[in-house]
């Protein structure tokens, strides 16, 4: 994939909020990785960074966002072995660019495929690719103009929500990292979609000048009533500049 098709503008200014807030190696990070080893969970993989977002996504007027749980398995792109990955984040932290185009090329190359697999296994991302698809007027379209991140950036390399809620909170918190706070300061989106509504992740979005979707995930669910949700949703207006905290459920 040539850097040309990716948002490059919008991913340059989030690596370098990484790089800022040293993903992965700062005091939370650490003390967040130490206490869920001794709880017996321990994060063997990540800190993975965003996952997508589309080279048109800041030339709308509506900006969809889809925030997933937690991303499993990316470690491969980053540099598989335990030692590799942190030499990638320790190069992305001194702001290396070669080493930063490389990272989101290769994490976009894979989500790329994942979306485009026509029977996809990963059940919300053929989800999200057919209401998408509907919204924008095909899959191509709805590639380029959606954005998609997770909650939680590190994971213990299991599909299962098996997360201690202290590693949720270390993550998401604005009191702590909040980097999902800061990757939506950075995105600006117009309508997020949240593929839950547990409370304990929701509870640490910040209080939204955007439409909030808070929806099943579509794997424990209808698929059907997931899609009708999603166009609804994206048809809704957006929020006069004076109106804050305006749920859609």
């Amino acid at each position: 994939m040539n850097t040309k098709n990716m948002n490059t503008k919008i991913l340059n200014r989030i690596y370098k909020m990484y790089a800022e807030k040293e993903v992965g190696t700062n005091d939370i990070c650490v003390e967040c990785k130490r206490r869920a080893k001794k709880k017996g969970k321990e994060l063997t993989n990540g800190p993975v960074p965003i996952l997508h977002v589309g080279k048109n996504f800041d030339n709308n007027d509506k900006r969809l966002l889809f925030i997933g749980l937690v991303a499993y398995g990316w470690n491969d792109k980053l540099g598989n072995s335990k030692e590799n990955v942190k030499k990638t984040w320790e190069e992305i932290h001194k702001f290396n660019e070669e080493v930063i185009a490389k990272t989101y090329t290769n994490i976009e190359e894979r989500f790329r495929q994942i979306f485009e697999e026509k029977n996809g296994s990963i059940k919300v991302i053929r989800a999200i690719k057919q209401a998408t698809s509907q919204i924008f007027g095909n899959s191509q379209r709805a590639y380029d103009n959606i954005a998609f991140t997770n909650f939680v950036h590190c994971n213990s390399d299991s599909v299962d929500d098996n997360l201690l809620q202290f590693v949720r909170r270390s993550c998401i918190d604005v009191k702590k990292l909040g980097l999902l706070f800061k990757e939506i300061e950075i995105l600006n989106p117009t309508h997020v979609v949240v593929l839950t509504q547990t409370h304990k992740y929701v509870q640490f979005l910040p209080k939204p000048d955007y439409r909030l979707l808070q929806i099943k995930h579509p794997s424990r669910g209808n698929r059907d009533e997931f899609i009708r949700k999603i166009k609804e949703f994206y048809n809704t207006t957006l929020i006069p500049k004076n109106e804050k905290e305006v749920y859609c459920k």
